[in-house]
């Protein structure tokens, strides 16, 4: 159980890492678009722009991440969370009956 908890905990770590420093990264752009408007004087456009931006740019680098996880870490979550060991037919015999 130990060695499959830090299996999985990596891939958790390096999510949850991705999702705060897009949130960071979105605030920052915000923050940085008000001021730039307010010295600028150009509305909200550029707060607007760099929100956006630095959202799509933030999900971009969260799904390449998120395809570079190894398959075997996904693949024993998804066994973990139903209650199988991996490697295990438990869920192969719950379709026969």
């Amino acid at each position: 159980m130990k060695g499959n908890t830090r299996e999985l905990l990596g891939p958790l770590l390096a999510a949850s890492e991705a999702v705060l420093a897009v949130a960071l990264l979105v605030a920052a752009a915000a923050w940085g678009g008000v001021w730039l408007d307010h010295k600028l004087h150009t509305g909200p456009w550029l707060a607007v722009i760099l929100t956006f931006a630095t959202l799509i740019g933030g999900f971009v680098s969260m799904i390449a991440m998120a395809l570079r996880i190894k398959p075997s870490s996904r693949s024993a979550q998804f066994d973990s969370r139903a209650g199988n060991k991996p490697g295990s037919d438990k869920s192969d015999r719950s379709a026969d009956r």
